[in-house]
């Protein structure tokens, strides 16, 4: 999941080498609730730093950045396993599968993976309609990528 460079600030708001998005900051309580904010013609999540923090203490310390990925995998630990127990259940009929040639096992590590990018409602909808893995290009190459790794 480390795909950036330590001191990456992202045109998409993500921080560092795990690309933390400004919203998943704000639940892990290091910024404030995020706004959306158009910059450069594009709109992204900006949130101001809760002390101790600031962008600049993040982005130039690779073990907080570890640190706080961790705390957030970790609690996306739950959320996961339900959504590994729905997909087992036949509860997402349209979840990427595969095929009967070329059949496709979801993982713990692809999951999680898609909550990182996506957060829970995106990956909801990541999961359920393939139109959106089409769209959203980054999150299914992210995927792609993790899923298999356990």
């Amino acid at each position: 999941m480390a795909v950036f460079p330590q001191k990456e600030k992202h045109l998409s708001g993500r921080l560092g080498v795990f690309g933390m998005s400004p919203r998943r900051l704000s639940d892990l309580n290091l910024t404030n609730p995020p706004e959306r904010r158009n910059v450069n013609g594009k709109a992204i999540w900006l949130a101001t730093w809760k002390p101790p923090f600031s962008e600049g203490t993040f982005l130039n310390s690779l073990p907080l950045q570890y640190k706080t990925f961790r705390r957030s995998i970790c609690r996306y630990l739950p959320t996961a396993a339900k959504v590994l127990k729905d997909i087992a259940a036949g509860n997402v009929p349209d979840a990427p599968l595969g095929d009967a040639i070329h059949p496709q096992t979801i993982t713990p590590s692809g999951i999680l993976g898609l909550l990182h990018v996506a957060g829970e409602q995106g990956a909801k909808s990541w999961l359920a309609d393939p139109k959106v893995r089409q769209k959203f290009r980054h999150t299914t190459e992210t995927f792609n990528r993790v899923n298999g790794v356990f």
